[in-house]
C-alpha cells in the first residue's frame, strides 16, 4: 500500500512546481487594484416596495390613509410595526415616503400606554429622541409626525393620515 501512495503522483501526472512557476494572476482577469463596488445589502434585503434606511439598518414602507390602530394592524400584517424614530434623518426619510403636501403628517408607532401612563413604541424600541412640537396639548394617545417634529394633537381615529411601517434587518 505504501508503494502505491508513493508512486501514485507519477501515474496521475502530479508534479511539485516551484512558486516561480505558479500563475498568480486573478482568475477573473481583473487587476487586484481594481475597485469593487460595495454591495448595498439593505436594498437587496428589503421586501419589494420598501425603502432601506441605512442609519438604523431598517426598511420603511408607507401605509394607506388609515386610523392609527388600523395603520399599526396593517404594519403587523406585513411583519412590521409603525416606525420608531431615533433621529431627524428618520423623520425626513419617512416624510419623503409619504410626500403629500395636503397630508403633512404621518402616524408613527409612539403611543401613550394608558395603563402605565408612559410613552412607548409599538415595536418595543427605547425612546431616545422625540422632538415634540412646542405647547404640546397631548389630547391623544397616538402620535403623528412630520419631517421636523411629533405631535399628539389629533385623535387616533382620524382616517386621513398615512403611517410608516418599519422592519429591522438582521445582520
Amino acid at each position: 500500500m505504501l508503494k502505491f501512495l508513493i508512486l501514485l503522483p507519477l501515474f496521475i501526472g502530479i508534479s511539485c512546481e516551484s512558486d516561480e512557476d505558479y500563475d498568480r494572476s486573478p482568475i477573473n482577469n481583473l487587476s487586484p487594484a481594481a475597485p469593487v463596488a460595495p454591495i448595498q445589502t439593505g436594498l437587496q434585503k428589503c421586501p419589494n416596495g420598501w425603502r432601506y434606511l441605512s442609519e438604523y439598518n431598517k426598511c420603511l414602507k408607507a401605509t394607506p390613509e388609515l386610523p392609527w390602530h388600523d395603520a399599526e394592524a396593517y404594519c403587523v400584517k406585513q411583519g412590521a410595526h409603525l416606525m420608531s424614530i431615533h433621529s431627524t434623518n428618520e423623520l425626513e426619510e419617512a416624510d419623503k415616503m409619504v410626500n403629500n403636501p395636503s397630508k403633512p403628517f404621518f402616524w408613527i408607532g409612539l403611543y401613550r400606554d394608558t395603563i402605565e401612563n408612559t410613552m412607548k413604541f409599538t415595536n418595543g424600541d427605547q425612546i431616545d429622541y422625540i422632538p415634540w412640537i412646542a405647547s404640546q396639548l397631548n389630547i391623544s394617545t397616538c402620535t403623528l409626525a412630520n419631517k421636523a417634529f411629533v405631535t399628539r394633537l389629533w385623535a387616533c381615529e382620524l382616517p386621513n393620515w398615512p403611517g410608516v411601517c418599519q422592519i429591522y434587518l438582521s445582520e
